[in-house]
């Protein structure tokens, strides 16, 4: 794959939402809640809710598990209303009017779970996701915090910190989450392959193969872990596995956006532009936000030779995200490696004229319209490492990448103007010289007019004295 394209595509698990639904309360005595006064114990945060609470609790999950979610909301409205601190009712309800699309019931609902709680980790993981979805990741960070300060070893909010470690390259830290994850629940599937795609990122592929294998045995039904083991076995450059696990992962699951990105990259590298953009297609229908994927395709129709078509993708990006990283890099490219030699041969202009002067102008206007191509180039791999934020820790090779081209520019820039002003000074040394040329042509030919006519002129004197003598020699 091109070095601008190696890393077009990212893999990110998504964020785990936790189980819909916590599972019911023992049923407990009665009288556990009575005191030796006979009056009912007073209600603190963890108390045990009254029997009359947890009865109606009981009915919900009964409810929820038969799909009535109306009934179980009325029943877990009534466990709350008789017990004010019953965390999971009111986390539970929460569930609910999420499930039926009231987000601001379900934060309401969340937040009071969290309220009368000490303990139960759940509310903080689902509060967490939704800052994740409003775009608020350190709000996010300190929920999920929140939550394993309750419940030490909750394994949805491990999962989505380590997550969230992995995406910062704190892969360390992540571990850590992931493993702490496992040890809430060891058959979680997606953190065993949130921890393979961990050892994957830090290049430490045989065990990330292990991890995946593990995560197999417990299920293989799961699209996340077979697009993990595809990324895996393309870095074992196995790409014939990788391309199976890939489609297996959209076998499982026909929306598996980075499993059909992957398969768009994989197609990509090996020019195959049609169906890579084919690839691309899919995972912008399932996301119109996925800038990478438009990005993507603007880099196949670069490929096809399209280049103004992918000028304008690059261009669309970067209206609605004026500084995406990706995008200004690639336009860097375009700019740098592709329109510059298209404008160096011409290509879209009238044909060079016949005249050898006028055809050295008009190398020189293509050459002086490069410099600019490479002069916005420059700009854009400019604005892409302002805009770039590297991972944290280790050099980034798309930094010095771009940087790389950056000098490159400068030498290409300099080589240039040298060779403008090369051609010019040959313009006017070949200007003079066809000048000479056509002056002693014309010198030439006048001389050799000249001589023409001083000898018709000299025949004519000769037979005008001839034809007289004959004359006065007559009779």
């Amino acid at each position: 794959m091109q070095a601008q394209t190696k890393w077009m595509t990212k893999w990110l698990a998504a964020l785990l939402v936790l189980g819909l639904f916590a599972g019911a309360c023992k049923t407990t005595n009665n009288s556990a809640n009575i005191g030796p006064d006979g009056k009912p114990i007073a209600q603190g945060k963890d108390a045990l809710p009254p029997p009359e609470a947890q009865e109606e609790f009981k009915k919900a999950v009964e409810m929820i598990d038969s799909g009535d979610l109306s009934g179980a909301e009325r029943a877990l409205k009534k466990a709350t209303k008789t017990a004010p601190n019953f965390s999971k009712a009111w986390y539970n309800r929460g569930v609910i009017a999420q499930k039926k699309g009231d987000t601001a019931k379900a934060r309401e609902y969340f937040e009071k779970a969290e309220e009368v709680s000490t303990k139960l980790g759940a509310p903080a993981v689902n509060l967490g996701v939704m800052a994740i979805a409003d775009g608020d990741r350190d709000k996010a960070f300190d929920y999920f915090s929140a939550a394993i300060e309750k419940d030490k070893y909750n394994p949805a909010a491990h999962n989505n910190l380590s997550v969230m470690a992995r995406q910062r390259g704190e892969y360390k830290k992540a571990v850590v989450h992931a493993r702490q994850s496992l040890a809430g629940d060891s058959q979680n599937v997606t953190a065993y392959s949130n921890l393979a795609l961990i050892y994957y990122k830090m290049g430490y592929n045989d065990v990330a193969k292990l991890v995946v294998l593990n995560a197999l045995k417990i299920s293989e039904e799961d699209a996340d872990v077979w697009n993990t083991f595809g990324l895996v076995e393309l870095a074992n450059n196995d790409v014939t596995s990788a391309v199976r696990y890939f489609e297996k992962a959209i076998d499982l699951n026909a929306k598996h956006a980075e499993a059909l990105m992957n398969l768009g990259a994989i197609t990509l590298s090996v020019r195959d532009y049609e169906k890579a953009i084919g690839y691309f297609n899919r995972a912008l229908e399932l996301d119109d936000k996925n800038y990478e994927a438009v990005v993507s395709i603007a880099v196949a129709k670069r490929g096809l030779g399209d280049l103004e078509e992918a000028e304008k993708m690059y261009l669309q990006v970067l209206e609605k995200d004026s500084e995406n990283p990706l995008a200004l890099f690639n336009l860097a490219i375009l700019e740098h490696e592709h329109k510059a030699q298209a404008t160096i041969m011409g290509i879209g202009r009238p044909d060079a004229p016949e005249d050898p002067v006028a055809q050295m102008e008009w190398n020189i206007e293509n050459m002086k319209s490069a410099v600019k191509n490479y002069e916005n180039a420059r700009g854009y791999y400019q604005k892409f490492l302002a805009a770039y934020e590297s991972p944290e820790g280790g050099e980034d090779e798309k930094v010095q990448d771009a940087q790389n081209r950056l000098s490159n520019l400068d030498e290409l820039i300099t080589t240039t103007y040298s060779q403008v002003q090369e051609l010019e000074d040959g313009k006017e040394q070949l200007r003079e010289a066809l000048e000479a040329e056509k002056a002693a042509l014309e010198a030439e030919a006048a001389a050799a007019k000249a001589d023409a006519e001083a000898a018709a002129d000299g025949d004519g004197g000769d037979d005008s004295g001839e034809e007289g003598a004959e004359g006065d020699g007559g009779e």
